[in-house]
């Protein structure tokens, strides 16, 4: 049953990657400002660390981080950042944003792509 669908999604979806795992992950963490996500950036695409890289500023996601201070609720805009890159290069993402926050306290959420086209997940590779 399972070849049979294989198959049928092979026939239909030329371009759709079905071989098993991809080892594509989409990193996502939450920096300061887009000065911050440019120098990361730059430092891993020099490094081929990364495929592409994405980002939604503060105006446009509304993103917010809030934290007590004494007691108040302060709140601070942020943006947030997403890398693609190969499995295998969490490290070295992990090690840069560390790097370039000047902190290692920071959330990295980490997506594996199941599928897609499967030029873009090899050239990701």
């Amino acid at each position: 049953m399972l070849a049979e669908r294989k198959a049928n999604l092979q026939d239909q979806y030329a371009n759709l990657w079905i071989d098993g795992d991809t080892n594509v992950v989409v990193c996502s963490v939450l920096v300061p400002d887009s000065r911050t996500v440019d120098k990361a950036a730059t430092q891993l695409f020099y490094s081929n660390y990364i495929a592409d890289v994405f980002e939604k500023s503060a105006g446009s996601s509304k993103t917010e981080r809030g934290t007590v201070e004494g007691h108040k609720m302060v709140w601070e805009r942020l943006t947030r950042a997403y890398f693609v890159t190969a499995s295998w290069h969490v490290p070295n993402v992990m090690s840069v944003l560390q790097r370039e926050l000047g902190t290692d306290e920071f959330d990295l959420t980490v997506l594996e792509a199941k599928t897609g086209n499967k030029h873009y997940i090899k050239w990701v590779q």
